[in-house]
């Protein structure tokens, strides 16, 4: 790969090697022959052995820079052949996989070698396609078995192959498939074991053997496929090549492609077709068709389908009377004319799931499933069923084709929490509504950065007052604590005492002073103190000043406390490759204890009501002055301030968020100078 040092272009490079057996000493390598091939990308993450998502789990490892098991040799009459594979990066982002193949021959041994096909096999369904094996059988057909993954697909096995006849440098095989993955794998190691190999019994079946996983561990599937002729006499339609779906006529002509599967040529042979189980067309393929050739054959015979909106079955087949497997005879597919006004919303590509909240760009997918052009209709979006977003889509989509659509107007995404998203055309004259729509469903989620302390990396034990919590490594490098918590004076500086497996550890810490769920950069409290300079794994410990600021808000807020590696704690909400974070909880005080805060040492109590109503309440004697509840969303937005005047000790109030947006909020209840908070998810 001429990505890597010293490598000027893609090239393979081929050894001859001479084994004598009896006497090892006079057995030879030559110097390599150097092949000069198309150009690839094989270098995913800068070499890594983490590179292909799966629906959870960290990313596993393609397998890179490597031909896979295994380069097969095999002798032919007036050649000698080897076929190779390995994988490649389809777009350059590291994150989507592609086989590339090569079948090489040479004219007789010793002879040089040279590239006689090459190709890259995309998965047809856009997922990553990796950890190939390659075999030849007897007639010179290719099987390629290998593993597809992508975000939202487990590992599984899947295998194509093509026909010697076929156009080079293809896999013209529909994907088939062996063995389906029902979870995903907990370890970015995989593949170690992978083989496709051919059966000496007929030199024509394939047998693949392949990893994925299932029922809480790793698992080998074995699958067994045929390419070459099993029969003498063998043909059959292979497709329906004309008409396909558009404006069809009153006189469409039909043309289907024949195959003959068999090892004998055939001459002269019947093939026939039927529409809606009508009247059954039969005529003649004059000439041969020689034994594993293609062709297309157009009927004279034309059929009827010009009703709009109209799908018909066409069925199609071939005769032959000695036809020794007549399963491959035929193939039924239904073709439509389409109407000429129809489109329609197919997916909506952001936002996504994250997060981050606040206002993101609505983008959709549109297409036009009608034969007309279609310009200037109406798209529209709803978030959670509110009022719709309408705009206008100026440019022109080309019957049959799609386009996508950003909408000016951003959608708000401010809270915590799920969103439904629907996406909708509104133009007039569709004569087909039922596709006009698409909805998808995102989460934003609080921050929980991942990230990896498995080797002694972040906090093993964290110490603050009345928080000591020896928690070792967090899953993910994500620790959620907010259950533990400690009151904490303004002008006092304490000491936090931090326990470490690992040197070189950055830590910083915040306190979410004004409530918004945001860690601000006017709100660090230590910031990137450094413990065990210079130094890697070991048992550290360190006690950090702990300044809270004089005039600091009062009452409860989160604390988060941020570890990382050899270089500054980055954004709060930031991944690291090692490090930890961990969530707490903390009071402030101004010089006054629990018994003589505004709640004489009572905690504020929030019942879930159902349907958006909460019930709030706290009981104290000893204060009949009013209190302030106030409610912020995710990103700091107040959206609820009210006073609460006690009756008989007892201060309550009813918390209507049925209007609210779903997500998470936080509730302050208290002085101004003094409150207790609390989390609620709205529903």
């Amino acid at each position: 790969d001429d990505t890597w040092n010293g490598v000027s272009d893609d090239h393979m490079k081929i050894w001859t090697v001479n084994i004598d057996w009896n006497n090892t000493g006079s057995s030879t390598i030559s110097d390599p022959q150097e092949v000069i091939t198309e150009d690839f990308d094989g270098w995913f993450d800068g070499g890594s052995f983490s590179n292909l998502e799966q629906p959870s789990g960290p990313d596993i490892d393609c397998l890179q820079a490597t031909v896979m098991y295994m380069a097969q040799f095999r002798e032919f009459g007036s050649y000698n052949a080897c076929v190779v594979n390995w994988v490649v990066d389809l777009d350059g982002n590291d994150d989507y996989a592609g086989v590339r193949w090569m079948e090489l021959r040479q004219d007789a041994a010793g002879e040089p070698w040279s590239i006689y096909q090459q190709g890259t096999y995309v998965q047809p369904d856009g997922l990553s396609a990796f950890c190939g094996s390659i075999a030849l059988d007897a007639q010179g057909n290719i099987g390629l078995g290998y593993s597809v993954v992508s975000p939202s697909e487990s590992v599984s096995l899947r295998f194509t192959g093509r026909l010697s006849s076929d156009p080079l440098g293809t896999m013209t095989l529909e994907e088939g498939v062996i063995a389906e993955g029902a979870q995903n794998s907990n370890s970015f190691r995989y593949g170690d074991y992978s083989q496709l190999t051919l059966d000496p019994s007929d030199e024509c079946t394939f047998w693949f053997v392949g990893e994925h996983f299932s029922g809480g561990s790793r698992k080998n599937s074995v699958g067994a496929f045929k390419l070459g002729a099993a029969f003498d006499f063998d043909i059959g339609v292979i497709s329906v090549d004309n008409p396909v779906d558009g404006e069809l006529a009153a006189d469409e002509s039909i043309t289907v492609t024949v195959r003959n599967f068999g090892a004998e040529d055939v001459a002269d042979f019947p093939v026939m077709y039927q529409v809606d189980g009508g009247v059954m067309i039969e005529e003649t393929y004059s000439g041969t068709l020689a034994a594993g050739e293609i062709d297309q054959f157009t009927f004279d015979a034309t059929s009827d389908m010009s009703t709009a909106g109209s799908t018909y079955t066409i069925w199609a087949s071939t005769g032959l009377e000695n036809d020794e497997n007549t399963a491959n005879d035929a193939i039924e597919v239904e073709v439509t004319h389409l109407d000429p006004s129809d489109i329609g919303v197919t997916s909506i590509t952001s936002p996504v799931s994250s997060t981050t909240p606040g206002p993101q760009d609505i983008t959709v997918v549109i297409e036009n499933f009608g034969f007309q052009d279609q310009s200037n209709f109406e798209v529209s979006y709803e978030i959670n069923g509110g009022t719709p977003v309408t705009e206008v889509f100026t440019g022109v989509i080309a019957a049959g084709g799609s386009d996508t659509f950003t909408f000016d107007q951003e959608g708000d995404f401010s809270a915590l929490g799920t969103y439904d998203i629907l996406a909708y055309t509104g133009l007039g004259g569709d004569v087909d509504p039922t596709n006009d729509e698409s909805e998808i469903e995102i989460e934003i989620l609080m921050c929980m950065p991942q990230s990896d302390c498995s080797y002694g990396d972040g906090f093993q034990t964290l110490i603050l007052e009345d928080i000591n919590n020896n928690s070792g490594c967090d899953p993910n490098g994500y620790g959620d604590y907010t259950n533990l918590s400690t009151e904490l004076g303004t002008g006092i500086t304490y000491e936090m005492t931090v326990n470490t497996g690992y040197g070189d550890q950055f830590v910083k810490t915040w306190i979410d002073f004004n409530d918004n769920f945001v860690f601000e950069n006017n709100e660090v409290i230590v910031n990137d103190y450094l413990i065990a300079e210079g130094l890697d794994e070991g048992d550290y410990t360190a006690m950090i000043p702990f300044p809270v600021p004089d005039g600091a808000a009062m009452g409860e807020h989160l604390m988060r406390a941020k570890a990382n590696w050899a270089e500054p704690v980055p954004a709060p909400c930031d991944e690291t490759t090692y490090g930890e974070t961990e969530d707490y909880t903390v009071v402030i005080l101004e010089g006054v204890s629990v018994q003589e805060s505004p709640f004489g040492g009572n905690d504020m109590v929030i019942a879930d009501m159902g349907n958006g109503i909460y019930n709030i309440s706290l009981q104290t004697l000893d204060r009949q002055d009013y209190f302030i509840i106030r409610v912020f969303n995710s990103i700091g937005q107040q959206v609820v301030e009210n006073k609460v005047y006690p009756v008989d000790g007892q201060y309550t109030y009813q918390l209507n968020m049925s209007y609210a947006a779903a997500g998470a909020y936080l509730v302050r209840f208290g002085t101004w100078d003094y409150g207790q908070v609390e989390k609620i998810m709205v529903r």
